[in-house]
């Protein structure tokens, strides 16, 4: 089987290969270099992405400021398939969601959190990983939430 010509795979997995990237601004990135030679990525899987024209570039960056899961994951897909069916999104003004509930547990008073709150989590989806994966991220505000409190105050205040 022969394969295809970068020019076709080009065009058929990109369709922005072919276009004008006049108005297009990408932060952080050297735009009129980038316009003038365009790197664009086609799809990725696993650890690796993979360009217009076919080449597999490793995802050393993750993202920048997104965790390093791997793409195309089926579990992670089918895990977002199932929250956005059951809420999608939950207005920060005037309603609550039963995590808020069992974060301020963690965050105000550790001690106070217990089965109820594992409970309610568990009656809105959550299993036990991500019922641990909760813990550990209030657990790790509420340190940093103390930390960044206790920065530039004297230890001890003039009388």
């Amino acid at each position: 089987m022969n394969a295809p010509d970068k020019a076709s795979l080009s065009t058929s997995l990109n369709p922005f290969a072919a276009s004008d990237l006049s108005s297009w601004w990408m932060p952080f990135t050297a735009n009129r270099q980038f316009k003038a030679h365009p790197r664009m990525l086609a799809r990725a899987k696993g650890m690796f992405y993979w360009t217009d024209d076919g080449r597999e570039i490793l995802d050393g960056t993750a993202g920048l400021w997104c965790v390093n899961a791997g793409h195309g994951r089926e579990e992670i897909a089918r895990a977002v398939s199932e929250q956005v069916e059951t809420l999608d999104f939950a207005p920060s003004f005037q309603f609550g969601h039963p995590n808020v509930d069992a974060s301020v547990a963690l965050t105000a008073l550790p001690m106070t959190f217990g089965k109820d709150h594992v409970e309610r989590l568990r009656k809105v989806g959550l299993d036990d990983a991500a019922i641990a994966d909760l813990i550990g991220a209030a657990s790790f505000f509420n340190w940093a939430n103390r930390l960044m409190l206790s920065l530039g105050v004297p230890a001890t205040q003039p009388k």
